[in-house]
């Protein structure tokens, strides 16, 4: 689908966007894709993209002033199914709308941090599995690294009750040194 944008910022060429929708076509081919989270969606030259691609678009970027704005790109092109988020805590914004289903992450600004450093934040944050898109630094094309949501333990419960017995027991310790302390 063609888009009106009218910024000239964009975040990568007119041929990797075209390279990522496709990539992100094949990676969910004959699958419906629910919510994709944008990291660094400037102006929405890729947000408009994606908009087209998943059900719903988190675009998150830092609070700072492009014009034409994301926004602006949004209300000409009619889109209704992304929101924007501005934020300078990426993490805590990613970790907060990860607590609903996610199926991907398009990333492409390692200067918020690289994408070893958001693998493993996901792997802790994850309800499903992840796919998380990103520019590449040689090639200056995008890949995608899947995020397996880990499977359940045969053995988790027993672990959780044995963690729990471990707090308790360093918390009834932790009680009776703080009694035995003398007054200072």
């Amino acid at each position: 689908m063609s888009y009106k944008f009218i910024s000239n910022f964009k975040q990568c060429s007119d041929e990797q966007k075209v390279q990522l929708e496709s990539l992100i076509r094949e990676r969910f081919k004959n699958k419906s894709i629910d919510k994709i989270i944008e990291i660094g969606s400037c102006a929405g030259f890729i947000t408009l993209a994606l908009s087209g691609l998943s059900k719903k678009v988190i675009a998150m970027d830092r609070d700072y002033f492009i014009s034409p704005s994301l926004p602006e790109h949004l209300s000409l092109n009619h889109i209704k199914n992304v929101d924007y988020c501005k934020t300078n805590d990426y993490f805590g914004s990613i970790e907060n709308h990860m607590k609903e289903k996610v199926d991907a992450i398009v990333f492409y600004d390692k200067s918020f941090f690289n994408i070893e450093e958001l693998e493993n934040f996901v792997k802790l944050k994850q309800t499903s599995d992840v796919v998380i898109f990103y520019l590449g630094d040689e090639e200056d094309k995008f890949f995608y690294k899947i995020v397996k949501l880990p499977k359940e333990d045969k053995n988790k419960d027993k672990i959780k009750n044995n963690i729990k017995k471990v707090i308790k027991k360093e918390t009834i310790n932790d009680n009776e040194i703080e009694n035995e302390a003398p007054e200072v």
